[in-house]
């Protein structure tokens, strides 16, 4: 049986959420319910709406932060026939995603510093990101 779980993160920027679930090819609605086991529901205030029987959810917290809201399947770092999907789109544990994210911020960030931003993604999935400009 899965659970529901709440995990929190430094998520922050919402206009990053949606960049990485673009990225990711993953349809984003906003105050809108996640869906979770046996037909579960919560509402959010993001849903990363994935393919298959589970969304991720993402509820602001009143320290401004996002934490995760979702089954606990979808976060997993181990594959079954019910989050394939979920792994394959978001990373183990959310890596994917939250690399995603994080390189967004960074762009974000360049931008407003006047820096050059350069995106590499590596062999192995990981991102490697290269500011350059005026220190």
């Amino acid at each position: 049986m899965s659970h529901l779980t709440t995990i929190k993160s430094q998520i922050k920027f919402p206009d990053a959420i949606l960049h990485a679930a673009q990225v990711l090819g993953v349809s984003v609605v906003q105050r809108a319910k996640a869906r979770f086991y046996s037909g579960y529901s919560e509402p959010c205030d993001y849903v990363l709406q994935l393919p298959g029987r589970y969304d991720l959810g993402l509820k602001l917290m009143p320290d401004g932060t996002f934490h995760f809201v979702c089954d606990e399947e979808v976060l997993s770092d181990t594959e079954n026939i019910r989050n394939g999907d979920a792994l394959r789109i978001l990373g183990k544990r959310g890596g994917r995603f939250l690399q995603e994210y994080q390189a967004a911020v960074a762009l974000k960030q360049a931008r407003k510093a006047g820096l050059t931003y350069h995106r590499t993604s590596l062999s192995d999935g990981t991102l490697q990101i290269r500011l350059t400009g005026r220190s």
